[in-house]
This record gives structure tokens, sequence and C-alpha cells, in this order.
């Protein structure tokens, strides 16, 4: 990939924070105001819902309010004279913007850094007049029963709207919404159908297209994807995949895929059994990353038969096979317990026989003292790439690990992490 970059140092950017009762002032003001707004002019809008958690600032915390974010390339004095109708709008409670060297624009919409499981729905709008606003307001305004933590639109246009060689859908569209909930899985069932009530509020102003970026893990079927591409660039995209990638093997993603041609019922239960050779991996590591009998259990036949010794004797430590299952995991648990454990299992390689496999793969394992990783600058750790050499079994649609051997280990770091009673 080549990236071409743009000689740009400063922007006038950041935020305003307005108080939600606000909310129709606000949101008909920056309709208005994103109705005539220059290329230089870069905006959002979110109709905010954040609980007191840390990262939330406390004049935001357990309230509903409204952030308009802001981009521009122009002078300052252009600038403040584009947003002052927003200003305008209604009192506001906190103004941050200014001007910005280009590097923090992260700023401007202060997402939080660290990961968090959340759901996401989007699609395209063509248009914001009086009455979108309005629908957007009754869903999710002041009076609103209102699920999730944002409803969020952003302004396109410019240099998007004007015609390129390349796939990006749906440039004529004015505006990508965004909906987003946090928070745990079990929460998401009423937001997703929150969400799907908004979407069909909003149909009569939607491109009929969805925005990529925007799009979740439940948006993968066929049908999902291809309302992200223009028909033409996703027919083009199609046979592009099928020129390099028949198989459709670069497929857990939004997936394009290849141009129709059927896959045999063979050649599909291997990539299945693939999948579940894989798992199997995971749960025995992730076993021993969370000290859980029960996943690590799940791994393994009732004979497993478990043998570290490359690995172990690395760090002089005499530690025996083990067998079977019942064996395994009381040694292990304990083993690995009490310390902060991360395995990462890549370059997976299976030869299916029937009901059994052979595995080859790499296990990397950050092992750090309790309550002390991943920061390595500060504390002891140590680092082992092992590569393990396995036998499975299936049982039903899953596998399960008959043999595991380590049989070749790389060591670096602090062995005295990995040493009992240090």
């Amino acid at each position: 990939m080549e990236f071409a970059l743009f000689p740009v140092a400063q922007l006038w950017a950041g935020g305003l924070f307005f108080d939600g009762a606000d909310a129709a002032a606000v949101l008909h003001t920056y309709a208005e105001v994103t109705a005539d707004a220059p290329d230089e002019l870069s905006s959002s809008i979110a109709l905010l819902r954040l609980p007191a958690l840390p990262g939330v600032p406390a004049f935001l915390a357990d309230r509903f309010a409204v952030h308009v974010r802001i981009s521009c390339l122009g002078p300052a004095a252009e600038a403040t004279r584009l947003v002052a109708p927003l200003r305008a709008a209604a009192p506001v409670l906190a103004d941050a913007l200014g001007p910005m060297p280009y590097a923090s624009f992260a700023e401007i919409h202060n997402d939080p850094a660290d990961p968090a499981p959340f759901m996401e729905r989007t699609a395209m709008l063509r248009s914001l007049p009086a009455e979108a606003v309005e629908e957007i307001l009754s869903a999710a305004g002041p009076t609103a029963d209102c699920p999730v933590h944002f409803v969020e639109l952003r302004h396109l246009g410019g240099a998007l709207a004007r015609t390129a060689d390349n796939a990006v859908g749906h440039r004529d569209a004015r505006f990508a919404l965004w909906i987003v909930g946090v928070g745990a899985p079990d929460a998401f069932t009423a937001m997703n159908v929150y969400a799907d009530e908004l979407l069909q509020r909003m149909r009569p102003w939607s491109a009929g297209g969805r925005y990529l970026n925007f799009m979740a893990a439940q948006d993968t079927g066929v049908s999902d994807v291809r309302a992200a591409y223009d028909e033409a660039h996703y027919r083009r995209l199609r046979s592009v995949k099928t020129r390099f990638d028949p198989d459709n093997l670069f497929r857990l993603n939004h997936n394009i895929p290849p141009e129709e041609h059927p896959m045999s019922d063979d050649k599909l239960q291997l990539l299945i059994d693939h999948a579940a050779i894989a798992d199997a991996l995971h749960r025995y590591t992730a076993g021993l990353d969370h000290g859980d009998a029960d996943l690590l259990a799940s791994s393994l036949t009732e004979d497993a038969m478990v043998d570290l010794t490359p690995a172990t004797s690395k760090i002089g430590l005499d530690f025996p096979a083990l067998k079977p299952r019942d064996t395994v995991v009381g040694a292990l648990i304990p083993a690995v317990g009490p310390l902060d454990t991360s395995h990462v299992i890549s370059n997976i390689r299976a030869t299916v026989d029937g009901d059994t496999a052979h595995v080859n793969c790499y296990a990397m394992a950050q092992h750090y003292l309790p309550q002390e990783g991943p920061e390595p600058d500060r504390t002891r750790h140590a680092l082992m790439m092992n590569r393990y050499d396995a036998d499975l079994t299936r049982d039903g649609s899953a596998w399960r690990i008959s043999r595991l051997t380590i049989d070749n280990a790389w060591f670096e770091g602090d062995e005295t992490v990995l040493l009992p009673g240090d």
C-alpha cells in the first residue's frame, strides 16, 4: 500500500458541549450549518448518554448532552465565522474550539482508548431536512426512551462526494448515521431492537447503503456487506476476489465472496474441521490464561497426554509429562494460576484424516507477576515461544486434544517469574 500525506500541521478544531434539553435547537442549527459548509469544515454531532465511568468528564456523566465536533482547515477567523451559529444555538456547557496540532486530532472526538464490548449500527443518509431532525429527536432526544449511549451524525461531502477510481461506496450520501451502545452483551438485544426502529424511521432519507467502518460482526452476511458498496463496484470487487482468492480463504471479515462457483461438501467440511481444531487450541490456552479448569478440560480428551518438557527444562523446571485429563488440569491450573498469562496461537497447520487430526502451531506465552503486567519496562516478565505438536480427535462437531507436546521452545526474560516460590 502507498499512502499520500497532506501537509497539514495545524487545525482549528475541538468540540462544543450542550445540555441535552437544548438538543432540538442545536441539531436543527447543525443541519443548517452543514447544508452550506465548505470542504474545509468537517464535523459531526452526537446525542450522548454517558454513564459515570473513568474517563467520562464529570459534567457529562449520567446526563443527556449534545457534542458538536469540529475540524477546520481554514484561517481561525473563517472557522470562527462558520461555527458562530452553533455557538449561539444554546448555552454552551464547554467550548473546546481553537488551534490544535494535527497530531492531536484524536482529541476532537475523545473516544476511549481502551477496548470494550459494544454494538453498532449504521446507515447512510442522502439529506437531513427538518423532518429528519425531528425523527431523530423523537427517537433519541430529551424525552426519548433511548437505551444506547450515543446516536451520531457525521457530515460527509467534500472530496468524498467527488468521483474517484476506487471502491468507496455511496459517495452521494450527505451523512453517516451511527448508533452505538456499550456494555455487557446481554444488553445488546434491547439496543439492537431500538437501532432497528430508528433505522426504519430514517428510511425516507436513507441513501440505501451502509458505512463499512461502522458495520459490526453481526453485519457480515452477504446482503449486509453488499449494502456498503455501489453495485458496479461490488461486481468489480467480486471479480478481483475470484482472480486472487477463488476459494475465499480470506473470509473472516466483512466478506466479498468470489463469483459463484459451488464448494464441494468435502471442502466445506474440511474448512469447518479446521475452524473447530483452532477452537480447541484456543480453548486450551484460554483455560491457562484465565485459570479456568472447565475451559481447559473442554479442550482435552479424557486420556489426553501433555508434555511440556522442552519448554519447562529451559528454565530449570523438572515438569513431568501429564496424563490423563484430570491430572493435566490439576497440574497446569495451579502452575499458571498465580501469574498473569497471555497466550497467542498462530500459524496453525492441520492435517485431517477421518476422525483424527495432526496439528503444528506456535504458541507465544507472555507471563507477568500478578498485578504487574503488561508493562515490561517496569515489571519482571518471561516470554516463551513454543511450538506445539498435537494430535486431536473428533468429538461430534468439536475436536479435542489427545496429545500435545512442545517439541521446541524459545525463551527470553526473567526465568524467576516462572520458578515456584519466587
